[in-house]
């Protein structure tokens, strides 16, 4: 990967640039629209806090740019992609500019490698945790240390929030009031923000505000010593660590943070919870998503439940 981010390209001007960019989103459902324009005010900031052309879009500087955030693997694929489609349109609208060429066909043969976590993460089985689980979990951090606070309050935030790892990751201590027991997610998965419930947890959530004063970023790493670091994000590998070590004390071998959304999305779903009200909290623009996450787990519960609703 190339470290110069600064060299300077004379490939084509703004106007050619919105040109393609109007052309691109023309077509696009109005959901597809924000997740393209989300990718490429991100790209614009980048490009910025760097020195770099907005149009520089070269394979090193796309990897430099996808590696730049905590990012799901799927999402960095989705951002690809978006790019993928605007070189294709500044190449239709410039076919004979070599240099967008070039760059068109080194990003077509551009792609995301998994890590070895999100390899290993791909082929789990989906679990929802029971309520006897998820008592187990937090009892794993039980100990008096700083990181055990932080991880009680990770496990909150997964298990009674139901946010994807990458939303934890970026959370911030101004997008979250105890007082009401809400929660702020500000960069949802399309870069939608929406407000949701704090469901439980939340002194698990106080106890690690108290070690936390004056830092902006509710979750990072840690040094030796139980020592913390800079006030950065906590990476989503390190959030795969914690929940690696629940694995064995619960029983669920292939346990996963994306299956304490899963439980979320159940429990409410089982507890007679509206698809929409669940679909809100889970960020899901297609209900059908927030149903396929769904166990059912005993045909007798389900059949009380049906029965209890229709009066029989």
């Amino acid at each position: 990967m190339s470290d110069n981010l600064s060299i300077t390209y004379d490939i084509v001007n703004l106007d050619t640039l919105d040109t393609a960019l109007d052309i691109l989103l023309y077509s696009l459902s109005d959901a597809s629209q924000r997740q393209y324009m989300n990718t490429f005010k991100r790209w614009i900031e980048f490009c910025d806090a760097h020195a770099l052309p907005h149009v520089a879009m070269t394979a090193n500087n796309l990897i430099t740019f996808l590696e730049s955030e905590p990012l799901a693997h799927r999402t960095k694929q989705a951002r690809l992609s978006h790019f993928r489609k605007l070189l294709e349109a500044l190449h239709a609208t410039s076919p004979d500019n070599i240099q967008i060429e070039q760059m068109y066909r080194q990003v077509k043969l551009l792609k995301i490698k998994r890590r070895d976590s999100e390899k290993l993460e791909a082929d789990r089985p989906q679990h929802a945790l029971t309520p006897q689980q998820v008592y187990q979990a937090f009892q794993v951090f039980e100990g008096n240390k700083k990181q055990d606070n932080r991880n009680r309050c990770l496990l909150a935030i997964l298990l009674y929030c139901g946010l994807r790892r990458a939303e934890v990751a970026v959370l911030q201590w101004t997008d979250i009031d105890l007082d009401t027991s809400l929660l702020k997610v500000r960069h949802g998965k399309g870069d939608k923000e929406r407000t949701i419930p704090i469901l439980g947890g939340q002194h698990y959530i106080r106890d690690w505000q108290e070690h936390c004063i004056g830092r902006n970023y509710v979750f990072c790493g840690f040094r030796k010593g139980d020592k913390l670091r800079e006030d950065k994000p906590m990476s989503t590998n390190a959030i795969w660590e914690v929940i690696k070590k629940v694995e064995p004390v619960i029983g669920l071998e292939g346990l996963s943070p994306h299956d304490a959304r899963r439980t979320v999305i159940t429990n409410l779903l089982n507890n007679g919870a509206s698809v929409s009200d669940v679909q809100f909290v889970a960020g899901h623009v297609n209900p059908q998503t927030t149903l396929g996450y769904a166990q059912v787990k005993d045909a007798k519960e389900v059949a009380g439940r049906i029965s209890k609703k229709l009066g029989y």
